[in-house]
């Protein structure tokens, strides 16, 4: 995957953390540079973290179809991240940069 068009913010579904809530963050896990490629969460994963977008673009994908892109301030992570519920979807990088990764759960 190339850089692709971050996906539109349509009502709300896909919010954007400013700049105090990711220092707010910072604290309480990693930054980590990420490749082009790179998997950030796996489908079936038992404890998947919940990471944001720095810098640069990831792609929540299933069955290798694109769902959505998204960029800096965006954050990925499903319910399963507070139930303890497997990750429903896998999310790549499709532009390298950096990301913030709560500690594991796991």
């Amino acid at each position: 995957m190339d850089a692709l068009t971050e996906t539109s913010d349509h009502q709300g579904a896909f919010p954007r953390l400013d700049e105090v809530q990711i220092a707010t963050l910072a604290a309480h896990g990693v930054r980590r540079p990420v490749l082009t490629g790179a998997l950030l969460i796996k489908e079936g994963e038992e404890h998947p973290e919940f990471v944001v977008i720095l810098t640069g673009k990831a792609a929540v994908v299933e069955d290798e179809r694109v769902l959505w892109i998204h960029g800096p301030g965006r954050f990925l992570g499903e319910l399963g991240v507070i139930t303890g519920r497997r990750a429903c979807l896998t999310s790549v990088v499709c532009e390298a940069g950096e990301v913030w990764r709560s500690p594991s759960s796991g």
